[in-house]
């Protein structure tokens, strides 16, 4: 059996607990006290979905936030690396403490004997 979804689930829940008229009381007695019960914890539920709904967003906005310090981050620590590589030069390897690879001149493949 398929499981069903919570806006599905507090919409049938509503639907029952709007459907006990007075009438129905009246001729159910034992009833009354099972339908202030429901009514109580649909709005609890609704109550708690809210919370969710308000964390899940506050959640967004730091992980914006922290994406954004981020980007600036990178951008600060590229511009860092080009001030120790324009001061220290860019063969130097004093870089190398800093997490930066020094130019180190390139390999030349070996010409073919013949």
């Amino acid at each position: 059996m398929p499981r069903t979804s919570i806006p599905q689930t507090l919409t049938e829940l509503q639907t029952l607990a709007e459907s006990i008229t007075p009438e129905v009381k009246v001729d159910v007695p034992q009833i009354a006290r099972s339908h202030v019960k429901l009514q109580g914890l649909l709005e609890e539920v609704k109550k708690l979905l809210a919370k969710r709904d308000d964390h899940q967003a506050r959640k967004q906005e730091a992980m914006r936030q922290a994406r954004a310090r981020l980007r600036q981050a990178r951008m600060t620590a590229t511009l860092m690396r080009k001030g120790f590589t324009e001061h220290y030069g860019d063969d130097n390897e004093r870089l190398a403490a800093f997490a930066i690879q020094p130019f180190r001149g390139r390999k030349r493949s070996k010409k073919p004997e013949g």
